[in-house]
């Protein structure tokens, strides 16, 4: 691999070493992606746990947006789940009306 150097800022850019004498054209693209991969193992060999959790989020993140987009695709809600969800709590407040005391049931209404 050509002399050089890859930013140690996160950015990714490569800077070949001008005393070394090679031209940046001679590095190819899979030197570039082999320095890539070793850098990036040695990133997640220096912060395991973020590197873990970086991944679980953006592996969450992807399965519900995909989810979401499926979701809407494949079934649209019926109209009357927002009525079936507000009978379900009418129901439970019934229930609990029948169950506490009448100062305490006067304020489920």
């Amino acid at each position: 691999m050509p002399e050089g150097e890859f930013d140690q800022t996160g950015s990714g850019l490569y800077t070949p070493d001008p005393d070394a004498g090679h031209d940046s054209a001679d590095v190819s693209d899979e030197q570039l992606l082999a320095r890539y991969r070793q850098q990036f193992e040695q990133t997640a060999a220096e912060y395991p746990a973020g590197t873990v959790l970086s991944a679980f989020g953006l592996g969450v993140g992807f399965g519900a947006a995909l989810g979401f987009a499926l979701g809407r695709i494949v079934r649209e809600q019926p109209p009357s789940l927002p009525n079936r969800a507000e009978q379900l709590g009418e129901k439970m407040l019934a229930s609990l009306r029948e169950v506490v005391p009448e100062s305490v049931a006067r304020y489920l209404d």
